[in-house]
């Protein structure tokens, strides 16, 4: 029975919400545009994959700590990104994401809440 639940606590979703800020630094003078913002995370740590909202391809989990899941860290230009990265606390829930996309940037702020694991898409091959 142990093991059972070991393996149900390492896959999960976030139901996570909150607020998105989004700001053109080509303008220094304007405020950051808000949105409310409402995203589901489907998380296994022990494939050490993740995908977003509808989850149609999963992505690599950057790093595994205790208190703190990094899902994803790229500090490195891939293409027009130029900065991405998603953390999740895991004693608070707190979800932290900075995106930069053409110099564009886009920071959010949603706390999580946890939801049964719904899957990942199928293997195909």
């Amino acid at each position: 029975m142990l093991g059972w639940l070991i393996v149900a606590a390492s896959a999960f979703n976030l139901l996570c919400t909150g607020t998105t800020y989004l700001h053109n630094p080509a303008d220094p003078y304007s405020a950051p545009e808000t949105y409310q913002t409402s995203e589901t995370y489907r998380i296994d740590l022990k494939k050490g994959r993740w995908c977003l909202d509808r989850c149609t391809s999963t992505i690599a989990i950057a790093k595994i700590e205790p208190t703190v899941i990094t899902l994803q860290d790229i500090a490195t230009p891939i293409f027009d990104v130029q900065a991405y990265s998603v953390t999740i606390d895991r004693e608070t829930g707190l979800l932290l994401a900075k995106l930069v996309v053409r110099g564009i940037e886009s920071r959010s702020v949603l706390q999580c809440e946890l939801r049964p694991f719904t899957g990942f898409p199928a293997i195909r091959f």
